[in-house]
């Protein structure tokens, strides 16, 4: 078997080095902020309310984000989370080319009108 040529071999190292930095100097916190704000705005126009708190870094590699105080409310009920965890899984995402998120919310509830609030987890 041949081995590729070392042009081949620097410029695949170099690409992996750039993106692995992207990914690493990304501002994971504010990009999820904005794309809640951007659903929030959205859902207002579809009668639900949408409020978060804040969202902080919990790690670079892999791409973790916890978002707290996340409240979701329509005529239909209410969803509750004092945290919810977003993990970027990378390898899913290159595969499909498209975004896979993990979403982990460990004392999510849920309440609709006439029952008692459901606990949610995972």
């Amino acid at each position: 078997m041949k081995t590729p040529p070392k042009s081949l071999t620097r410029a695949v190292a170099f690409a992996s080095a750039f993106l692995l930095g992207l990914v690493w100097a990304c501002p994971w916190d504010r990009l999820a902020e904005t794309v809640l704000a951007e659903a929030s705005r959205k859902a207002s126009t579809m009668g639900m309310k949408l409020d978060y708190g804040s969202a902080a870094i919990l790690s670079h590699l892999p791409p973790r984000v916890e978002i707290r105080d996340l409240a979701a409310t329509s005529l239909l009920g209410a969803l509750k989370a004092p945290t919810v965890n977003l993990e970027l899984k990378t390898a899913a995402s290159l595969f499909t080319l498209s975004p896979t998120l993990e979403i982990d919310s460990p004392a999510a509830t849920l309440t609709v009108p006439g029952n008692s609030p459901l606990k949610l987890s995972g």
